[in-house]
């Protein structure tokens, strides 16, 4: 199977949500507990400090949600369907502009799915009371998500490796630079063909720079040779992974990536489109695609790719 259609941790996990949500309500009676699956799919995320970052935020926007719907089924009242369908746009429009305000652009979407779900919805109760079940159900979507996310790791099913076994990979010092920019810059030339060579060359002493003032490196050496190395930017970014030897090119990248993953809880980067290789080999080692981004110096797309332990 094509490593980008497999079925992944994330995949299974916000299955088991949506699972946990629909028995636990509906062994209750109370609901059939739509709204807190259609939360945890909204909200599941591959890494805990992705759902720990961004809890909080849900919750907010998921009271705002909540508390514009319950005003707005108040005020639609017996209101004729053109003036109801005006008030429930402004609602939409409040709610985005309040997110910017309270600055949890992240919780929009949940926030304007649960006004809209509770305006739609079959309601048996007043307006109030019909929110506030809506809001605890939502309210328990979330807090699915993030247990599961805390506590379903992959890696207790999988065989862990030794990170003592990587003698090859050791942490680059400042002597290293003139050697890891000749490789850099001729890796980037041969990956990306495409590319105007004058581009790399452009970039050259910034990414020198960044090599020597913010950036992790490690190296993979054979007889006090270095054979390839990989540079870690803001904690969890990856610059890049470049290799010398061409003949054991992938083996290398491997080891160097697998090396931080048993370093760092997340990981990043962004590959250009054209660059199948690269996109095929990170989407092996379970990375997968957040977003599109478009880069107007060389009109092309490049994408973002996230891994984690949880993922």
């Amino acid at each position: 199977m094509d490593p980008r259609y497999k079925i992944g941790m994330r995949n299974i996990k916000t299955a088991i949500a949506v699972g946990v949500c629909l028995i636990f309500f509906q062994i209750l009676g109370i609901s059939d507990g739509i709204i807190a699956s259609i939360t945890a799919v909204i909200c599941m995320k591959s890494s805990i400090q992705n759902s720990l970052l961004t809890g909080m935020q849900r919750v907010t926007g998921t009271f705002i949600g909540a508390l514009l719907a319950v005003v707005t089924l108040i005020l639609i009242e017996d209101t004729p369907y053109h003036i109801s369908t005006l008030v429930v746009l402004i609602g939409v429009v409040l709610i985005i502009y309040l997110c910017n305000v309270f600055k949890i652009q992240a919780s929009t979407i949940i926030s304007v799915v649960v006004f809209l779900i509770i305006l739609v919805g079959e309601k048996d109760a007043p307006p109030l009371i019909y929110g506030i079940m809506r809001l605890v159900e939502t309210i328990f979507g979330i807090a699915v998500t993030y247990l599961i996310n805390r506590f379903i790791d992959p890696r207790i099913f999988l065989k862990k490796t030794n990170v003592e076994s990587y003698t090859q990979i050791s942490k680059s010092d400042d002597e290293d630079i003139a050697l890891l920019m000749a490789i850099w810059l001729n890796s980037n030339i041969s990956s990306h063909p495409s590319i105007d060579e004058l581009y790399w060359h452009r970039l050259y002493d910034s990414v020198r720079k960044s090599y020597l003032d913010n950036s992790e490196i490690f190296i993979f050496e054979e007889d006090e040779k270095l054979l390839g190395f990989i540079s870690i930017l803001e904690y969890s970014k990856i610059e890049g992974i470049y290799v010398l030897d061409k003949e054991r090119k992938r083996t290398i990248e491997k080891q160097l990536l697998n090396y931080c993953q048993q370093s760092y809880n997340t990981l990043s980067v962004n590959v250009f489109a054209e660059n199948k290789d690269a996109l095929d080999f990170y989407i092996n080692e379970n990375f997968y695609q957040t977003e599109e981004i478009y880069n107007e110096e060389l009109n092309t797309v490049e994408y973002n790719l996230q891994w984690s332990v949880k993922s």
